[in-house]
């Protein structure tokens, strides 16, 4: 399991480090593994940037519940999506009111 870090004052890196991943995008060799970076940020409202690889999701998801200790995530941002124009998504979660 990884810990979230701070990196600033209410921002974190959440992301997890990947040692059985040797080919990246079935191209390019790592033999020593792969980071996935994600960050979140801790304010009035909780904004977590970027996921990582559905493997390794329940150390994510653990680093998440660990750090906000029953708060909830209020927006996502999305930078890495399967889409065409490879453009950056907020995502307002549900349940949660979209502030602007």
């Amino acid at each position: 399991m990884n810990l979230a870090r701070e990196i600033k004052k209410d921002i974190y890196w959440i992301g997890v480090n990947d040692r059985r991943t040797h080919i990246f995008e079935n191209y390019w060799p790592i033999p020593k593994g792969v980071a996935y970076n994600s960050y979140i940020i801790v304010d009035e409202k909780v904004v977590v940037i970027d996921t990582i690889e559905k493997s390794k999701m329940d150390d994510y998801v653990e680093n998440i519940e660990q750090l906000l200790n029953g708060r909830k995530v209020d927006y996502l941002v999305v930078n890495h999506m399967e889409h065409r124009s490879h453009q950056s998504f907020i995502v307002p979660l549900p349940g949660r009111k979209n502030y602007r």
